[in-house]
């Protein structure tokens, strides 16, 4: 980093206002989520650094204390640049560093130019050493048998207080006892307690199928 930054800045702060936003134009499926790949990451910010002056620049050196590091540059047309680094394992296969290198680019990109980009590839480079195995992509499968197994464990227990699970399905208005999300079951657990501890009855809380009382 310079001792000023001035010019930089000045024109920093007009090229930001011409950024677009970064689409999520890929897709991890270990994760099942979506992400900004670095190529639209660059078209998101490359002609509004153009236009002001301002140019990008990334590449892997090695610092004097023998540590690998990508370094990213902001440089003005004034000479006037800011620099950051982020380590890099080198104790990788080609293929597996080079992944790394890509999830710090895009990493240190977002953070250097303050963008709003989902990061959720980050998988690779975290399991950079050892490589990912393919066996590892049952994760999700086994996620989803624990989730099932949670909601299964959870209407058993409301059973023991005559609560049934069309009573909690009537409650959150769900077709099926697999679509309470994470905050339903987060509001169950705590209903579960304070039923079992008395403090509170169980239609204050669910909307029970009751029978009618008395006669004509």
């Amino acid at each position: 980093m310079t001792e000023q930054i001035d010019k930089l800045a000045a024109a920093f702060l007009k090229a930001q206002a011409e950024f677009k936003q970064p689409k999520k134009n890929k897709d991890n499926p270990f994760f099942k989520s979506d992400y900004a790949d670095l190529g639209e990451i660059m078209e998101s910010s490359k002609a509004a650094l153009a236009k002001n002056g301002l140019l990008l620049t990334q590449l892997v050196t090695t610092l004097e204390n023998g540590s690998t590091v990508l370094k990213t540059m902001l440089i003005h047309t004034s000479g006037q640049y800011l620099e950051s680094t982020y380590p890099l394992n080198t104790n990788t296969k080609p293929q597996a560093f080079g992944s790394e290198i890509t999830y710090a680019r895009r990493y240190a990109q977002t953070a250097m130019l303050n963008l709003f980009a989902v990061d959720d590839d980050g998988n690779a480079a975290q399991a950079a050493a050892p490589p990912p195995k393919p066996k590892g992509r049952k994760a999700p499968a086994s996620k989803k048998t624990t989730r099932k197994e949670s909601i299964n464990k959870m209407v058993q227990a409301f059973m023991t207080l005559n609560i049934s699970e069309t009573d909690i399905l009537r409650t959150f208005d769900l077709p099926e006892i697999e679509s309470l999300s994470d905050d339903n079951l987060k509001d169950l657990r705590e209903a579960f307690t304070n039923i079992k501890n008395g403090n509170m009855a169980a239609n204050d809380y669910f909307i029970l199928n009751e029978a009618p009382k008395g006669g004509l």
